[in-house]
């Protein structure tokens, strides 16, 4: 197996669009509307105890149970509505997460596709223990670049978005 090809390069678009996306995304909301920034960043500052972790509530929990106030047309929906439209949201994001494995398992990328699932079935069975996880990335974005959290991490969500378009490069100008 090459270092560079065509194929893994094709199929690592899949991963590094998205991140790219979501974290632009992010850097557009703490630069365009800041108070919704500051809201992220204080909910999630009300969010970390004395010990300096998230509470240990799961991120289930917090999804469907939104503390952070709707902003933009979203706020017009009422909490049973905004709880459809998550699940709803997660429930279209596992779909093309399958919809792509199955896709790339049709043209004989069995590990890709495997990996795929797997990383699927971990994101789905760690919705438990992210708060943790969340907790650390929390403080180390929040100490890197303080009170702009919401930034900082979609600046370093689209930087490894970018990592992956840099092997992309790499492979056009190899292979």
């Amino acid at each position: 197996m090459e270092l560079f090809s065509n194929e893994i390069a094709s199929t690592l678009q899949y991963f590094t669009f998205p991140l790219e996306v979501v974290g632009l995304t992010l850097a557009a909301i703490e630069v365009r509307f800041p108070q919704v920034a500051s809201r992220i960043n204080r909910y999630l500052l009300e969010e970390e105890n004395y010990q300096g972790r998230m509470s240990q509530k799961p991120i289930v929990e917090t999804i469907l149970r939104p503390e952070v106030p709707p902003v933009g047309p979203l706020r017009k929906l009422d909490p049973l509505q905004m709880r459809v439209l998550t699940i709803s949201m997660v429930g279209i994001g596992c779909f093309i997460f399958l919809l792509i494995a199955y896709n790339m398992y049709q043209e004989g990328h069995y590990l890709p596709a495997f990996m795929t699932v797997v990383l699927l079935l971990v994101i789905v069975a760690s919705f438990k223990h992210m708060s943790r996880l969340g907790s650390v990335v929390y403080r180390f974005v929040n100490d890197w670049v303080p009170g702009r959290t919401v930034g900082t991490l979609g600046i370093i969500i689209a930087g490894i978005g970018v990592l992956g378009e840099a092997y992309q490069f790499t492979t056009q100008l190899v292979v």
